[in-house]
């Protein structure tokens, strides 16, 4: 597993785990910057020896090497000095530190300071130095050193606790904002025999734990190969072990009244009843995100609710008469608990009165449409390409497998391989998670919903037909807000995203994507109240039956399926999240009932041909459970007012609810989706739609 030239930058590198680090990696083909002050344990003097002499070591046995012997107060001096020897930063360890040991009682500022100084400040001083580095070339590693004390507390180190605890929320963070970048971040908990240990472990133990047997833990968090991020890693004489958080059932804590309904209140005498709960850990889960944090709060809030409201059966967990006791939380799996979960979270929504609301001032329409969004580089493969050409259908067509369109979309050697064109709606995906911290628009994601979706493919320059998408490729992304409009209860936002194949001669357009978000809550800003498209009218289904319809009955495992392909909302997947949200199981992403509609309008109107498929839109206004039954009905409405070459074919997407989703026998509930595509035409023979050929005549449904 060697390196490759790759750079990587080692704090604290001149004595114990540090040197260990710079060694090993170099002797795997690392470049390393030896960077140490030269100090003492606690801080004081400095010099260029300690660097000079590693550097000198790995030089010795034929490795590449400099030193720095700036502070870790002074990121910006190391990384540049790595970039003036190296050119680039590949990985960061920040692995430099001091002890000003004392009891709590007895510790002065100066003591807090300096380890604060070192261990968190310096920390986020070379990491945010090197941090642009890494993203603009889309790959980076990040190791920082917790400690035991960080993780469990130790007498005499509360200053040295405090900062290794905040190594661990650093890391948790940098790890989300790295990761869309190729920029990985985790965290290790080393014990090894050090300057920093000999004082307070026995000189047996100190044998046994030789810093040396840490290094190659991290330099695996250092390699190409090392795909983990916002891990915990404790690590000793050869041992290594992941650390995560583990949380109880828990228990609520608000009483009830005489008849054994709920009060609206918690008092210090039902958390006293309901404390052994709070600290049994039989049935644990492992929070991971701050999703994860507030999902059981929600869910306890709405076991409340329902039974303030009256409903039967809720605060049934354990039969506690004092108390909803143990259990409550992870009552939230039932369709009541998330009915009443949602209306929750609508309460507690700011409620937008006459144009006014509390989140108004976080708008500036203005100044969000100015914003740059970073763009994204990416890359797909064949096997993406088929993946989610099954996971919205592709395998289920009516001849099956061996349908000509499913083996052009599946299969790498069909006569002619092809890509749904609907897979393109995936790629703005990266780039539009920026929207809630973009200036001018800052909001909570957890209140957006996704209302449009508009789909042009990029024209051919040889033949004017819709360019074919290659089965795989390397992307890049660029996007920019179109529009914030002020809709009183909360705000529409257009995003702009257009998507080229990087290649060697440039970047060739592939595809656009306009994406209409609504995000709740944040109205009332004053802004204009509805986009102006002139000339481009929506075209809706006409009166009258469908021309065609086609018919998928949606796998059990296909939001499963689909969330690979690259969205991985716990709400398609986890029932406690989903019920949490107010349904009663998880649902399918809307955009692959998209993927179904593109399915069957080529299908049946593009003759199986990918490539006539220009454009494509539809509005989102319900949601699909797994194991319903989705029917595109499909209208031929003439030609384009878009594309003067194109024929319009307009379509409405229903569920029919099943058994096990609605309660009841199979029905119709209503419209999932409804939009347009737009047809090259072949010759001068209009465009037309073809029925399923199971069905013979269209659905009436």
């Amino acid at each position: 597993m060697g390196f490759g030239g790759r750079v990587v930058i080692v704090t604290g590198a001149g004595n114990g785990l540090g040197k260990a680090y710079a060694l090993y990696m170099a002797s795997r083909g690392a470049r390393v910057v030896v960077n140490d002050l030269g100090g003492a344990v606690d801080g004081s003097g400095g010099g260029s020896r300690a660097a000079d002499a590693v550097v000198d070591t790995i030089r010795a046995a034929g490795g590449t090497a400099v030193a720095s012997y700036d502070s870790v107060e002074h990121g910006d001096r190391i990384v540049a000095s790595a970039l003036a020897a190296f050119g680039r930063v590949d990985a960061v360890v920040a692995n430099a530190g001091i002890l000003r040991d004392t009891s709590f009682a007895k510790m002065t500022d100066a003591e807090w300071d300096a380890v604060y100084a070192v261990h968190t400040r310096g920390t986020f001083s070379v990491v945010r130095a090197a941090w642009p580095h890494m993203r603009q070339q889309g790959y980076g590693r990040v190791v920082l050193v917790s400690s035991s004390t960080g993780l469990y507390g130790n007498f005499g180190q509360a200053n040295y606790g405090a900062a290794k605890g905040a190594a661990l929320g650093l890391a948790a963070a940098l790890a989300i904002e790295g990761r869309r970048r190729g920029v990985l971040v985790n965290t290790i908990s080393p014990i090894a025999a050090s300057r920093m240990t000999e004082d307070v472990m026995p000189a047996e133990l100190l044998e046994a734990l030789q810093p040396e047997a840490v290094a190659p833990v991290v330099a695996y968090l250092c390699h190409d190969s090392c795909r983990h991020s916002g891990r915990v890693v404790e690590v000793g004489a050869g041992w290594a072990a992941g650390v995560r958080w583990e949380r109880s059932k828990g228990a609520t804590s608000f009483a009830r009244a005489a008849g054994g309904a709920l009060r609206d209140e918690s008092t210090p005498e039902a958390v006293a009843a309901a404390w052994p709960a709070v600290g049994d850990f039989a049935g644990a889960s492992h929070p991971d995100s701050t999703q994860s944090a507030f999902e059981p709060m929600l869910a306890a809030r709405a076991l409340v609710d329902a039974s303030l409201r009256g409903d039967a059966g809720v605060g049934a967990a354990t039969g506690d008469k004092e108390d909803f006791g143990a259990g409550a939380s992870q009552a939230a799996g039932s369709a009541r608990v998330g009915a009443a979960s949602a209306a929750t979270q609508r309460q507690l929504l700011p409620v937008v009165e006459g144009g006014k609301a509390g989140l108004s001032d976080a708008v500036d329409a203005a100044k969000a449409c100015a914003a740059s969004l970073e763009s994204v580089r990416a890359s797909y493969s064949e096997r993406d390409s088929a993946l989610y050409a099954l996971a919205v259908g592709a395998g289920d067509l009516p001849a099956g497998p061996t349908d000509d369109l499913a083996l052009a979309l599946t299969y790498e050697g069909a006569a002619e391989p092809a890509v749904l064109p609907s897979q393109a709606v995936l790629w703005p995906h990266a780039v539009l998670e920026a929207l809630p911290s973009t200036p001018g628009l800052e909001f909570d994601p957890t209140m957006l919903l996704h209302g449009e979706q508009d789909l042009v493919i990029a024209r051919s320059a040889e033949d004017g037909l819709p360019v074919a998408l290659p089965p795989a490729a390397r992307i890049v992304t660029r996007a920019s807000i179109a529009g914030v409009f002020d809709k009183g209860s909360g705000a529409l936002v257009v995003a702009d995203a257009v998507t080229s194949e990087a290649g060697a001669g440039g970047a060739s357009p592939l595809a656009a994507n306009r994406v209409s978000v609504f995000v709740r809550g944040i109205g009332g800003f004053g802004g204009h109240r509805a986009p102006v498209t002139p000339g481009d009218r929506r075209v809706a289904p006409p009166a009258g039956p469908p021309h065609a319809a086609w018919s998928w009955r949606v796998p059990l495992n296909a939001a499963l399926l689909y969330r690979l392909c690259g969205d991985y909302n716990p709400l398609h997947a986890d029932p406690s999240f989903a019920a949490a949200a107010g349904f009663a199981k998880p649902i399918l992403h809307g955009l692959a009932s998209l993927g179904c509609a593109t399915l069957h309008v080529v299908r049946a109107s593009c003759e199986g041909n990918v490539r006539r498929l220009a454009r494509i839109r539809a509005r989102f206004s319900a949601p699909v459970v797994p194991g319903d039954t989705l029917v595109t009905h499909m209208w031929a409405c003439g030609q384009s007012a878009w594309a003067t070459d194109c024929d319009v074919v307009a379509f409405r997407v229903l569920v029919v609810r099943s058994a096990a989703s609605s309660g009841a026998k199979d029905s119709v509930a209503e419209a999932v989706s409804q939009g347009e595509a737009h047809i090259v035409r072949v010759g001068s023979r209009g465009v037309r739609v073809v029925a399923e050929p199971s069905q013979g005549r269209p659905a009436r449904l």
